[in-house]
């Protein structure tokens, strides 16, 4: 059994206002920072590391990243509870990523959480994801921990844009008056891009570079060819328009929904997609794959550039006209005979001519050209009546 020494403490009568001066050191050992269920509040970023600490966490723990006082807020000293908002950026091009940080000062200890209210970032697409990160500060004579928030954002308008304040409420203790804190907004003027984008521009901003692979380079007529495409890079790769694909009019495509991916890594957003295709040929021969074209802008340089795949070479052997058509049977498992033409492939019922216009006529107005096939004469095409109908 341990037992520490006693304390005496004398309380005099007080005049129950809030000293400015008052405060209490920091410890590493009074859970941590002090913020209890922080990281469930709902807008906040989750602390897994930090709330996931069992009892007496070693300041090693966690990582701590020393500001500078002179990077601290001119109009900081004396407050117990400061809160600001800023952006690396205030003039960016549209579509290119800005940093969004939201930053709590903290001189006092706090009996429960605060709530946070993240602005609505109206003009921008906000990554779901936030990074947080927490230090000490020591500026005129008070100790504050510093509760840092990062957010990106990438720029949807150009022209006047203004982030909506934030707002955290502190919650009422022992020894603290509850309030809520407001930052300032934010005013920022977003760059359009300039003129002079390659035609194959879709509208991407940030750093970007695309390759290409299948799966084999021999095959034959009406085999599958599997085409992979991985396009990675730095930026909002998530609301990225869709390839365009060059003409292959050798080739059959098959496209699959592309899977993306992205993570934070040192406050950038890096991603990638993948665009997966099956290819089935048409007609033998040596075939070449062309290039897949992708253009960006990078507003480092205020440039546009253009990337592209490697040209695949393929081998496809076999003769076509050697195919057969399944047949149709009926449920008894009957071949069914058919007037119809074998076709080696699907086609079009009816090929829709220049002189055809359907956006000024009404399909029952039309006269449609079918291709009808002979039936059994023990199965029913119909309900009862005249000859008028079917097909």
């Amino acid at each position: 059994v341990y037992n520490t020494e006693a304390i005496t403490i004398e309380v005099s009568q007080g005049t129950g206002q809030l000293q400015p001066g008052s405060q209490q050191p920091l410890s590493p050992f009074q859970n941590f920072f002090n913020l209890p269920g922080f990281g469930n509040v709902p807008g906040f970023p989750s602390l897994p590391s930090i709330m996931g600490m069992p009892d007496f966490p070693s300041i090693q723990d966690v990582e701590i990243i020393p500001m500078s006082p002179a990077e601290a807020p001119a109009d900081l000293g004396g407050y117990d509870f400061y809160a600001e908002s800023k952006v690396d950026k205030e003039r960016p091009f549209q579509g290119e990523q800005v940093t969004y940080t939201f930053r709590l000062y903290r001189a006092q200890d706090l009996m429960d959480q605060p709530q946070y209210q993240k602005p609505a970032f109206t003009g921008f697409w906000s990554h779901p994801e936030s990074q947080q990160t927490e230090y000490s500060l020591d500026l005129g004579g008070k100790s504050y921990r510093v509760s840092e928030i990062q957010t990106i954002l990438f720029p949807t308008v150009a022209g006047e844009v203004t982030i909506d304040p934030a707002t955290i409420t502190i919650p009422e203790g022992y020894f603290t008056r509850g309030g809520t804190l407001e930052t300032r907004p934010i005013n920022m003027s977003i760059q359009p891009l300039p003129a002079g984008a390659p035609d194959s521009f879709q509208g991407a901003v940030g750093k970007y570079n695309i390759t290409a692979e299948i799966d084999t380079a021999e095959t034959k007529v009406n085999e599958t060819v599997n085409l992979k495409v991985t396009l990675f890079g730095m930026g909002n790769i998530e609301t990225l328009s869709e390839l365009e694909w060059p003409e292959s009019p050798q080739w059959r495509a098959f496209d699959s929904q592309a899977v993306t991916e992205t993570k934070l890594e040192d406050g950038v957003l890096l991603g990638a997609r993948l665009y997966e295709r099956t290819l089935v040929p048409t007609s033998p021969g040596n075939f070449t794959m062309a290039p897949v074209v992708f253009s960006y802008f990078d507003p480092e340089t205020e440039s546009y550039h253009t990337t592209s795949t490697d040209p695949i070479g393929v081998t496809v052997a076999g003769d076509p006209t050697n195919i057969q058509p399944v047949s149709p049977v009926d449920t008894q498992g009957t071949p069914i005979q058919s007037q119809a033409p074998a076709l080696t492939e699907l086609r079009p019922i009816k090929t829709v001519g220049a002189s055809d216009d359907f956006n000024s006529t009404l399909l029952t107005q039309k006269s449609v050209s079918y291709t009808h096939l002979t039936l059994p004469t023990n199965r029913v095409a119909g309900g009862g009546g005249g000859g008028g109908g079917g097909g």
